[in-house]
């Protein structure tokens, strides 16, 4: 059996490669040809339109829409031919009008085309789940909708820090997309890695590395499934939890050993100092950028006290060998000029463009 040549192909790059056929009356012919398997299709329940003049296939599932809508959003639907009486007797024809059949998941679908019709909203202030913001921009992005696709692009924008200054300002899984299922850092890089979002890329990148080298390795499980990154893009996380475990370590040895040339006092000996560099190789990790790392304690009060759940004896030694006034200052001033550094190479550390050579997206 002939393939239809209704049926649309992604050219893997957010774009729709090929022109299809809408249909805007139905097809009168004498023996127009049943689509296989039909009898096991069923009709979506908010978007099969009695007056629609589209067929649409994804999976099992048929949709029944407005060409004329799709083409006013759409690029690739606007490029459309329209369905004329010169169309050779093949083509597949379902409840009057043809058949375009897609690859795409069949909810993915009805996400676009409610938001299309305005059905879904996304705003500043509101949560959308991820499946619904997910759909969209991977559909808006194949399909050319970019006034949707801006729209959801600046959704997913809430999660990444535009500057250094911004870190620790971006908002949560929880505050973009809901109390309920909540993404997992891998699935989160994959679509950005897919709609090529790159300049959310070493922030999603960073994100997948802090949740730790055995999660890289061997799959992370979320909602009772393992989640694993594609191999490309596994190989580049392990490269890049390698560069930033080593950029913590870089960061925190050369702060802690520094000291200011006016200190005097005793308590900023090399006992001290050596204290607070042993607990730091003992909480060597990849969150480079976390603002103040472990110099946390000599931010926030000049009187430290131990912690719940930190017990250890490298805690307690950095607990008690507090430095002095000068030091500290010294130490946060560095220790920042550092970060600073970390976050001007982030992108290298993922092999990607530098901040400035990366375009914004649309």
């Amino acid at each position: 059996m002939a393939e239809s040549r209704s049926k649309i192909t992604s050219n893997g790059k957010g774009r729709t490669s090929d022109s299809q056929v809408v249909a805007t009356k139905p097809v009168r012919k004498s023996s127009p040809k049943v689509p296989v398997g039909a009898e096991d299709w069923k009709h979506h329940p908010d978007l099969y339109m009695q007056d629609g003049t589209l067929i649409l296939l994804a999976e099992d599932t048929v949709f029944r829409v407005y060409p004329g809508l799709l083409a006013m959003h759409s690029e690739v639907f606007r490029g459309m031919s329209t369905i004329s009486d010169h169309l050779p007797e093949e083509i597949e024809i379902y409840d009057g009008y043809p058949v375009v059949r897609l690859t795409d998941d069949a909810e993915d679908l009805a996400q676009f085309l409610k938001s299309t019709m305005g059905i879904n909203q996304f705003h500043a202030f509101k949560p959308t789940s991820f499946p619904i913001a997910a759909a969209v921009l991977r559909l808006s992005s194949k399909y050319m909708v970019d006034p949707l696709r801006h729209q959801t692009i600046e959704h997913f924008r809430r999660l990444i820090p535009k500057s250094f200054e911004d870190i620790g300002k971006e908002q949560s899984y929880k505050q973009v997309f809901g109390e309920e299922n909540p993404p997992h850092p891998f699935t989160v890089l994959t679509l950005f890695r897919q709609c090529q979002l790159t300049t959310f890329l070493p922030w999603a990148f960073y994100t997948a590395c802090n949740e730790g080298f055995k999660a890289l390795v061997n799959g992370d499980t979320h909602d009772g499934a393992v989640i694993r990154l594609k191999t490309e893009d596994n190989r580049i996380a392990l490269n890049g939890w390698k560069r930033l475990c080593d950029k913590t370590r870089q960061l925190r040895s050369s702060v802690i050993l520094s000291r200011p040339p006016t200190c005097k006092d005793a308590t900023c000996a090399n006992e001290a100092r050596l204290a607070w560099l042993d607990g730091a190789y003992w909480h060597i990790g990849s969150d480079v950028l976390s603002q103040w790392g472990m110099f946390k304690l000599l931010a926030t009060s000049s009187k430290p006290t131990q912690s719940p759940g930190r017990n250890s004896i490298q805690d307690q030694k950095i607990r008690g060998t507090r430095p002095c006034d000068l030091c500290t200052e010294a130490w946060l001033r560095q220790e920042r000029e550092l970060r600073v550094e970390a976050w001007t190479e982030l992108p290298s550390y993922f092999g990607l463009p530098a901040w400035e050579d990366m375009t914004m997206e649309l």
